[in-house]
């Protein structure tokens, strides 16, 4: 692969401990690996305007180790179309490294700018725009190195983690947005409050999600109120150790279940405006921005509700908002689809842990984690469309139906680039694995998982449905089926039907 670097990924490497680990780990990965780390030629025209003459040589010199990216493509016209501006030089420099993207010149670029990642939403190229750790997670999952040891998540009281709210650096950012955070914690923790958490290998907080059952709990500046019972994600917060691995969405995936059992209608949490990267998990999500409260901070609001409401959008939209609910109309297609159990175990490694502590013996770098995933086969499959729903079949052992997912794009691919371009952020599949898939027409597909089923549907199920084996290839279900199906298992009222 071709891994594009921006400038300031070198040049700020000495500024934070941090980085500094997360880029070492990756160049080391990449050059072991034999990928291709390159320099755009505009971050040496970017240097050169540096009016201080030793910083600039020393800047300089860092960049000259790295192979430059030979006949960049040019875009600058096309950019500023799209309302990109390119006119001053450090936008020029940004909109250079992304035309490499959006020419496909290389495979990914790398970068700690978020200017550079919200220009590559506008553009609609950020599954190429990679953060250090979301880089260094997606090449230690592509590469599967076993010897990395990382946290798994528990669910805890807080006055477990009592001792490290003054030792412990995860907290002092939570102090500097709330003053009285030690205050609120400790009032938190005397009330038996609990927390979904995530450890590094230092044995220190990685991650944190603080919730608690809440009734009519929030309400807005200007009126704007919830009802009922909801579940209030009180602290939610992820740091650098353990950025681009997905943790989020598996608190998420905590936050669902829980809510399914506890009846909760609603989930709902309150950010300051600077959080851009967890507003936008949110909302990925199905999460709203409700408004705002008296601290002047963000409401974001998710409608969670116990049986899912009648359809008012496509099969996709409505998933994402009413999430993990799905849409199950006649004009939603259903699919069987076998995976061979190595592939499971990888993909859905809770999907047998029913208990609702969550306690995972996985790799946390593993995009296993992700409620969105990517799935490859040679299926001849050409009628999948968005919002359709993928009944999991694992064959070999347990030769059931273990998992639903639901579509968000599947495409016949035969070219490596595409397909690693496609898959990179979410896939469980080596470079090696994709490599080989290439070589013959590949159907992909990227799904979201909606849920494991509380009761797995066992292959003697399949076959009183007139669903016959062997089960070797992805395959239709016909509505009707899919209904019995489902009503063996109790998961009717996950669904909407009209």
């Amino acid at each position: 692969m071709r891994v594009l670097f921006d400038t300031n990924i070198i040049i700020d490497i000495e500024k934070s401990h941090v980085i500094d680990e997360s880029y070492s780990s990756l160049v080391r990965l990449l050059q072991t690996n034999n990928h291709q780390i390159l320099i755009h030629p505009s971050s040496f025209a970017d240097l050169e305007r540096d009016s201080d003459q030793e910083r600039k040589a020393i800047n300089l010199s860092k960049l000259s180790k790295y192979e430059l990216l030979k006949n960049p493509p040019d875009c600058l016209t096309q950019f500023i179309k799209a309302g990109i501006s390119c006119t001053r030089p450090n936008d020029k420099v940004d909109c250079d490294m992304l035309c490499a993207v959006y020419h496909n010149a290389v495979h990914m670029l790398v970068t700690e700018d978020r200017r550079l990642h919200n220009k590559a939403k506008t553009l609609s190229i950020s599954k190429n725009v990679f953060f250090v750790q979301q880089a260094l997670a997606a090449m230690e999952a592509a590469h599967r190195q076993p010897n990395i040891v990382l946290p798994n998540i528990e669910q805890i009281h807080l006055y477990e983690i009592n001792q490290l709210l003054k030792t412990d650096e995860f907290f002092d950012s939570l102090r500097t947005g709330y003053a009285e955070y030690d205050e609120w914690f400790a009032k938190s923790a005397k009330e038996g409050r609990q927390t979904w958490i995530s450890w590094t290998k230092e044995k220190k907080v990685g991650a944190l999600c603080i919730f608690k059952d809440a009734v009519d709990d929030i309400r807005t500046t200007d009126n704007k109120f919830i009802s009922g019972p909801a579940l209030k994600l009180c602290t939610f917060k992820v740091a650098p150790p353990v950025l681009g691995r997905k943790v989020g969405e598996l608190f998420l995936k905590a936050a669902f279940k829980y809510a399914h059992e506890k009846g909760q209608n609603h989930i709902f949490l309150t950010m300051k405006d600077n959080h851009e990267q967890l507003a936008q998990l949110c909302k990925d999500f199905g999460f709203y921005e409700l408004g705002k409260d008296d601290y002047g901070d963000s409401v974001y609001v998710k409608s969670h509700p116990t049986l899912p409401p009648p359809g008012e959008s496509d099969a996709l939209s409505y998933h994402i908002k009413f999430s993990p609910n799905a849409m199950a109309s006649t004009s939603v297609q259903k699919y069987l689809v076998p995976i061979q159990p190595p592939f499971h175990d990888i993909l859905f490694p809770e999907a047998s842990d029913q208990q609702l502590t969550l306690r995972l013996d996985v790799d946390l770098k593993n995009p296993v984690n992700a409620l969105k995933l990517a799935y490859i086969c040679h299926a001849p499959v050409k009628t999948m469309s968005p919002g359709d729903i993928l009944l999991f079949y694992r064959s070999g052992d347990l030769r059931e139906v273990t998992t639903i997912g639901i579509v968000e794009s599947a495409e016949h691919l035969l070219d490596f680039d595409t397909i690693i371009n496609r898959v990179f952020k979410r896939t469980v599949y080596s470079i090696k694995e994709l490599e080989d898939i290439s070589k013959r027409d590949s159907l992909v597909i990227l799904f979201r998982l909606a849920f494991h089923l509380p009761k797995n549907i066992p292959q003697k199920q399949l076959e009183e449905q007139g669903i016959i084996g062997p089960y070797q290839t992805i395959r239709k279900v016909h509505n009707d089926k899919f209904i019995a199906l489902i009503q063996k298992a109790g998961i009717e009222n996950r669904f909407a039907f009209n």
